[in-house]
Formats: C-alpha cells, sequence, structure tokens
C-alpha cells in the first residue's frame, strides 16, 4: 500500500492522508510490456473496441476494471493478496472470481482462478480438500463435512441423504451461497437421491405426484427459499 502526505502552509501539519495500492503502478507498467493489451490500446484509439477505454493516466480498462498484463508473478500477488490475507477467509474459486471481478479483467481469468484456488487447497489423507459447512436453522445444529471440489451434485447429495436427512429429515427451504446453478442442479439430484419424481405445471412449479392434494386443500408444495 502506498501512503501519500501532503502540507497546508499555515494548516495542521498533515493536511491530506491517502493509501493507494501499489499494484496500480505494477498492473500499469506491465500494460505497456504486453504485447496483446498494446494492440487494444491501438485499437481503442482507432475508435474500435468500445468494451475497452484508456484512461487518463494510460491504464486499459475493460469496462470498469483494470486489465492485467500476463505477468503470472503479478497475478500469483493478486490472487495471494485476495486469498490468503488474514481477512480474505480463503474464499472458494466462485467467491474468489465474483470479488476480483469487480476490479480486474484478463484472458482466461475465471479457469485461472479455478486452477489456483485447487492448487492450494489443503488436502487430507483421505483426499479430502474442502469442508461443506451445513447449519440446521431449526436446532441451530451446524455439520462439517469433508469433501472434495472434484464431487458432483449427484454425490452432494447422497452425501446430503447420509448425513443430513437421516437425522434432520428432508429439508423445506436450502439457503446457499454457491452460484444458482448449482443450487438448482443440487435440488434435482438430491430428489433423485431420495426417489422424489419432480415434474413441472403449466406455471412452472415443480410438482410431485402428490401436489395435486396439496392444491386441493389449498396450500401449495413448493421450494420455498433456493437463493443466494
Amino acid at each position: 500500500m502506498g501512503v501519500e502526505f501532503s502540507l497546508k502552509s499555515g494548516g495542521p501539519l498533515l493536511a491530506r492522508f491517502s493509501v493507494r495500492p501499489l499494484f496500480i503502478d505494477w498492473i500499469r507498467d506491465g500494460q505497456w510490456q504486453d504485447p496483446d493489451l498494446q494492440e487494444f490500446k491501438q485499437r481503442v484509439e482507432k475508435g474500435k473496441m468500445p468494451e475497452f477505454s484508456v484512461r487518463d493516466d494510460g491504464m486499459i480498462l475493460f469496462g470498469k476494471r483494470m486489465c492485467l498484463p500476463n505477468d503470472m508473478v503479478l497475478k500469483k500477488e493478486i490472487l495471494d493478496e485476495a486469498h490468503c490475507s488474514a481477512y480474505a477467509m480463503h474464499p472458494g474459486s466462485t467467491k474468489l472470481y465474483r470479488d476480483l471481478r469487480e476490479y480486474f479483467w484478463w484472458s482466461g481469468m475465471k479457469r485461472e482462478i479455478a486452477e489456483y484456488v485447487a492448487g492450494c487447497s489443503p488436502h487430507s489423507k483421505g483426499g479430502y480438500d474442502s469442508i461443506w459447512v451445513i447449519v440446521d436453522r431449526l436446532t441451530k445444529s451446524a455439520h462439517f463435512l469433508p469433501v472434495k471440489t472434484t464431487y458432483t451434485t449427484d454425490k452432494y447429495a447422497k452425501l446430503y441423504v447420509d448425513e443430513i436427512v437421516r437425522l434432520h429429515g428432508v429439508p423445506m427451504s436450502i439457503v446457499s451461497d454457491k452460484d444458482p446453478e448449482f443450487t438448482s442442479r443440487f435440488w434435482f439430484s438430491l430428489q433423485r437421491a431420495m426417489g422424489t419424481s419432480l415434474k413441472f405445471n403449466s406455471r412452472g412449479y415443480a410438482e410431485s405426484e402428490y401436489s395435486g392434494f396439496w392444491w386441493r386443500l389449498g396450500r401449495e408444495l413448493v421450494v420455498d427459499g433456493i437463493r443466494l
């Protein structure tokens, strides 16, 4: 981090204090050495590639995000800062990607972040590299299940049935910090693991073979709260 001080004549000793990431200078200097980004810059100056722009200080941007040069040392420094610092709490690849894409862009960004997280995750003797935390909101009990990042949604569903459903029953709602696609696929895998057949009516609701009975009673049998 960089710290800048300035003085005002006749004023207090410390008139201005600002913190500026040193990464900015590193990125801008690296952009000058990156032939692909320099080509982007030339095309931007010719009125092409409207998704890119060049800031007054020479920084090349994709939208509002800084374009990282193809500098593996710089990328690793940024990934380490975002993933391994004392305040980062070692986020997974999806969370790390969402955090970094607010500020940075580079070609193959999502794939490289996933590879980085997979490579730095510690492994147990059984080959597990992650902990799946599941909390039952009724009893406030938490379960910590060792898993692998290579698990499919069907594998997660079977593990959920074996370790959670047998203790707490079938969930009425699922709240997940995973992306919506994973959450949706997990729900269907969970239903399949329990032998439930889901159908969709004309209104788009998921139905089981007994859902008509609930409609006749004026009750709606739906999945409550699948969200991020």
